[in-house]
């Protein structure tokens, strides 16, 4: 894809208020800098620059009020200049909201600061700014003609422009602010000989500003070589709008991030063959393109059509609110379109989406009863189309799905839809091997991992009794599944049966158990290795299998960030924990529960890269499938079960007064300026002889989460589990899908009410509750700026911000934060650049884990490191490891954390850690009492 055109609106800022003239000088009174900043965000500004006018002429600092309530105000990437003279200057920015901090007067008069900044903070914060002119008559020639000058223009600096900005990336910078001081105030068009003199020298993001009156002078700036266009009075005064200027770029070809469904304009051919009523509405149909299923029904209008066609993602019209939503906004979950079709009266829209998580607000994945008879359509979005005689709707997938003419044809139609098989999937059956020798030889001729799979019907089956009898607790083997907010469960659940190798460190390196695959890295940073065998073996996804057929499962402990950072490490490794452990999965299992299948996957990896002995790999994926099929039929032990619930008998790894003692220290820390939040933890142990799996199924019971995980890591020589971990974790630090990047900061909670009117009272309370919107707000920040490393600029997005999410026990805030991988970078670049969550460390990061090391006595193993996988595909979905226990030679350890700010009550935050490690506890105590229905063991 090509990068979208960032269109950035520049608040000029003296003594509190936005201001305006030419060169800075005759300056005129623009209006407040909050208010503007709201408005060009709701404009659809893909960024927003704040510059201090004002700022180096009185040889003061910036203001850093207006930064931060600004920064309270816009979800978009803020840019701050003017009076940056050093790291700390910096320092301070960020903290207050800042994403990136221009650099001018100070980097000139020491370039190196520049080197520094990039290395402290990394080149995505560091933007250089050269404000550049001709050369005047009379002054120092340049190689160029251009020089660089200071001072809001004022000042020559003595320097030729190009050079110091070829100078710059080689510093580090991340972009060149480039302002045209000749061009700047007077409304004549962006310098382009500036701009293209400059793009010739430089390979980083080019910002061009000065000059800009009207729309149609943005273009000419991105043929010169810019990435971005940045303007100041023309927004203010509204005599341009930020949708005029992206009008105008796409109209000249470049590709914009269009604000919203107004702005995109439907193409005419499509646009002639809609059926619209009276309100330039069309009826939708949504439809789950995997099983057919009728998921919703909605309107949209043209630029909601064209806005789906360009996007991908479905948006619609609300009549009763008379704006545009879209699935998600509500529900937090997504329907990625795959097909969109338009019947041939074209009265109808059809959408065929791959839904994540529920459709309906009652949790479910469609709004409609299955078993219900439609007999009078007067209620749907259709109705007013369906009595027209030459209405088509009864067309609207094809072949697979059709609307019966007649009232008694509904029910056999409707079970016909719900079992249609989506277009472009062959009908595959049940119990078939899918895949063919014919089909294997041709996809290992180009792919080192080839899965074979057999898809059965198993609606009896459940993902823990396939669990019992095709995994055993045996070593290498693991269990995921989802439980969506509000309990709805996911659609699919994956089971690991074997694995062939893991990738560990030993002694603080790379190190393989098992069998190697030739050409992967097998020492050094074990990141490194990771990425070796990711690239080694990656396999593009085959359509019509499941979303997960192979990859590397496993966790990566909170330890493994000394890969990253540079941290201390004097904790004790009391636990003989490794920092990651990654299987190399070869045989696993998919339940879907929409359909009732389960997909059994045999892989066969070419561990040697050859072309030999392809059929017999072929030969033995098949009799592993068998081996499973077998597996399946035979007696297993009973799952029929009651228990109670008693009050576990735990040990404290320090005292309360211990703890509290050491929340003190933290909060010295605060004070002095070293972080502005520190996660502190602490451990918890509970003896028992208990099965893992016992207590998967409690937490199960008790607190269903996102992310449910148990997982048996296995002796060197996989001859035995060394330990289990279990746990059920509501958070993500990172997901890489198809190249989009997500993450979703959960900060801020209430525990759930004992009724509805209670349980909205504490909604209302935690949304009104300023410590935690001031905390859930730097974590958001924290995960822009984190996606910001890997990301293309200008597509970091908050896409659903502080929504309230409910689970069993608690609600919290959450929000999701989005971007497109850059080029050259991998679903392992994406997983560093965020780890740890910033909820388990604190900020800023580096800071707040140098205090963790030197407040917490031991090392802390799974906890606030990930439990999930990264496939070949080039995709990865990591939980973060909270209300996780570690099962270990007869022992249940559980860490719990919480946020220190400054004014944090001691008393409160040792209760939080223990309120946090109860889930898991709790399950352990419970499932020690787990015995037959009729009362024996």
């Amino acid at each position: 894809m090509s990068v979208a055109v960032r269109v950035i609106p520049c608040l000029d800022v003296s003594h509190g208020r936005v201001v305006k003239g030419v060169n800075f000088e005759n300056l005129r009174d623009a209006g407040d800098p909050v208010e503007l900043a709201s408005r060009c965000d709701k404009e659809g500004a893909d960024e927003l620059t704040l510059l201090d006018v004002s700022a180096s002429t009185e040889a003061r600092g910036t203001m850093l009020d207006v930064v931060r309530r600004t920064a309270d105000e816009v979800f978009i990437p803020l840019t701050v200049g003017g009076g940056v003279r050093s790291a700390d200057d910096v320092d301070q920015l960020l903290r207050a909201g800042a994403d990136k901090v221009s650099i001018n007067t100070a980097a000139i008069k020491r370039p190196e600061l520049l080197r520094e900044l990039s290395q402290r903070f990394g080149s995505q914060c560091v933007v250089l700014s050269v404000d550049a002119r001709r050369v005047p008559d009379g002054g120092t020639p340049q190689p160029s003609g251009f020089e660089v000058t200071t001072h809001g223009g004022t000042r020559s600096a003595g320097i030729d422009a190009i050079e110091w900005a070829r100078r710059g990336e080689e510093l580090g910078v991340g972009e060149i602010l480039l302002n045209s001081m000749d061009s700047d105030g007077v409304k004549q068009g962006f310098d382009s000989e500036l701009i293209s003199a400059v793009r010739q020298v430089v390979h980083i993001p080019v910002i061009a500003s000065g000059g800009a009156g009207e729309a149609s002078h943005f273009p000419p700036a991105i043929d010169s070589g810019a990435n971005a266009v940045l303007a100041a009075s023309i927004f203010h005064f509204g005599d341009v709008s930020i949708s005029e200027v992206k009008s105008a770029l796409a109209a000249a070809g470049h590709e914009v991030r269009h604000t919203g469904p107004a702005d995109y304009p439907l193409d005419p051919s499509i646009a002639a063959r809609l059926k619209r009523n009276d309100r330039g509405l069309v009826p939708a149909v949504v439809q789950d393109v995997h099983s057919g299923e009728v998921l919703m029904q909605a309107w949209m209008d043209d630029h909601a059509l064209a806005y789906t066609l360009a996007t991908r993602r479905g948006i619609y019209w609300s009549r009763s609110r008379s704006e545009y939503w879209v699935k998600g906004m509500t529900s937090g979950h997504v329907q990625n379109v795959r097909e969109v079709r338009v019947d041939c009266d074209g009265d109808t829209i059809l959408l065929k989406v791959d839904q994540t998580g529920a459709a309906c607000h009652t949790g479910t994945h469609t709004c409609f009863d299955s078993d219900l008879v439609l007999t009078d359509s007067s209620s749907t979005p259709g109705a007013e189309f369906a009595d027209d005689e030459n209405s088509s709707n009864k067309n609207l997938a094809g072949e697979s799905v059709s609307t019966a003419e007649k009232p008694e044809d509904n029910a056999e139609v409707s079970a016909s839809a719900r079992s249609s098989t989506p277009v472009g999937v062959p009908d595959l059956g049940a119990g078939r091997t899918t895949t063919t020798r014919e089909r294997f030889r041709e996809l290992a001729a180009h792919h080192r991992v080839v899965p074979v799979a057999r898809k059965i019907l198993a609606d009896g089956e459940t993902p823990l009794s396939a669990y019992n009898a095709l995994a055993q607790d045996k070593p290498g083997t693991f269990l995921f599944e989802s439980a969506e907010p509000g309990r709805s469960w996911s659609r699919w659940s994956f089971i690991g049966t074997g694995a062939r190798s893991a990738l560990t460190v030993r002694d603080r390196e790379a190190a393989w158990l098992g069998t190697t695959p030739e050409g992967v890295q097998t020492g050094g940073n074990p990141f490194g290795a990771l990425k070796s065998v990711l690239k080694e073996l990656h396999t593009d996804p085959i359509e019509g299998m499941p979303p997960m057929t192979s990859g590397m499962v496993g966790y990566c402990g909170h330890d493994a960030i000394r890969f990253i950072e540079d941290i201390p490490d004097t904790c004790d490794n009391d636990l003989k924990i490794p920092e990651m452990m990654q299987f190399l999965v070869a045989d696993m299992v998919a339940l879907d529960h929409h359909e009732g299948t389960m997909w059994l996957i045999a892989n066969a990896f070419n561990f040697n890269g050859s072309d030999d002995n392809v059929d017999e790999a072929y030969d033995d994926a098949v009799r592993r499938l068998d081996s499973l099929t077998e597996r399946l039929k035979a007696a297993r032990e009973p799952m029929v079960n009651s228990f109670t619930t008693p009050e576990p008998v735990v040990r404290r790894q320090r005292t309360a007064d211990e703890h509290m003692r050491r929340i003190e220290l933290c909060k010295e820390h605060i004070r002095a300026g070293d972080a502005f939040q520190i996660v502190l933890s602490q451990r918890f142990e509970i003896d028992t002889d208990v099965r893992a799996r016992d207590v998967y199924r409690m937490l199960k019971y008790s607190n269903p989460s996102p992310y449910m995980y148990l997982m048996n890591i296995p002796s060197d020589d996989f001859s035995s589990v060394e330990f289990t971990i279990v746990g059920s974790s509501p958070e993500s630090l990172i997901a890489v899908d198809n190249n989009v990047v997500t993450t979703h900061p959960i900060a801020g909670s209430r525990p759930r009410g004992a009724t509805r009117k209670a349980d909205l009272q504490l909604e209302r309370e935690l949304a009104a509750d300023s410590k935690e919107n001031s905390e859930h707000l730097m974590l958001v920040d924290l995960g822009r700026n984190d996606l910001g490393k890997v990301c293309i600029p200008g597509t970091v997005e908050v896409d659903d911000f502080r929504h309230i999410e409910r689970y069993s026990h608690i609600m919290h805030l959450v929000s999701m934060v989005t971007g497109q991988l850059a080029p050259g970078m991998t679903a392992v670049d994406a997983f560093m650049a965020a780890f740890p969550a910033g909820t388990l460390s604190g900020a800023p990061k580096t800071s707040a884990l140098t205090i963790i090391d030197q407040l917490e006595d031991t090392r802390r193993g799974i906890y606030g490191g990930t439990v999930g996988y990264f496939d070949f595909s080039g995709n990865t979905d990591q939980a973060i490891a909270i209300r996780t226990g570690v099962l270990k030679d007869g022992t249940m350890y559980v860490q719990a954390g919480g946020g220190i700010v400054a004014d944090s009550d001691p008393v409160a935050e040792d209760e939080e850690t223990r309120n946090k490690a109860a889930a898991v506890l709790r399950a352990t105590a419970a499932a020690e009492t787990i015995v037959d229905v009729d009362g024996s063991l």
